[in-house]
């Protein structure tokens, strides 16, 4: 088992908060809050029948805010999450920012530039933009060739936040 020192590390959170679905959902509303990626099902509180704790059960699908996918989510005969060791999900990390808005390309070029040399092999890249939601129009995308230069720098791990697409070519 390998030992990480955490004193020598900085910790990010990138998470996002989820709000709970308040009461019943009807049938129709369930497509709707999916594509929404909203918690879909209530929080439910319970009391234990052993003694005086108090529980809650949270239902969600895996597709939801901040997560991470797998080869499988967009091929079924990619490897599922549970067949990545934990140590992949943890390390020295990259963060990108770039101050890009709606329908932004983000190259090759762009992305050599903002790495100037910071990224190594076994490295975590983090990509992030200046779009928000409320600018309208469509994410910023990395194109192929931006995905393959990460791939070519030997990179175990690639995130990036909601404001940026690779999936659209």
């Amino acid at each position: 088992m390998q030992t990480i020192d955490t004193s020598k590390l900085r910790f990010i959170d990138l998470a996002q908060k989820i709000y709970p679905v308040e009461g019943e959902i009807a049938p129709d509303d369930y497509v709707r809050l999916v594509l929404e990626e909203a918690l879909v099902w209530p929080l439910k509180t319970y009391g234990s029948y052993v003694d005086d704790t108090v529980y809650q059960v949270v239902k969600m699908k895996t597709h939801v805010k901040t997560h991470t996918e797998s080869p499988f989510h967009l091929d079924r005969k990619g490897p599922a999450l549970s067949e990545f060791a934990p140590e992949t999900f943890f390390g020295r990390a990259v963060y990108f920012y770039f101050d890009v808005g709606a329908d932004a390309i983000i190259t090759r070029e762009m992305i050599e530039k903002a790495d100037n040399g910071r990224l190594k092999k076994g490295d975590i890249a983090i990509i992030h933009t200046a779009w928000t939601p409320e600018q309208g129009g469509e994410k910023p995308e990395i194109l192929k060739d931006g995905g393959q230069y990460f791939l070519d720098k030997g990179i175990k791990y690639f995130g990036q936040s909601e404001c940026l697409s690779i999936f659209r070519n």
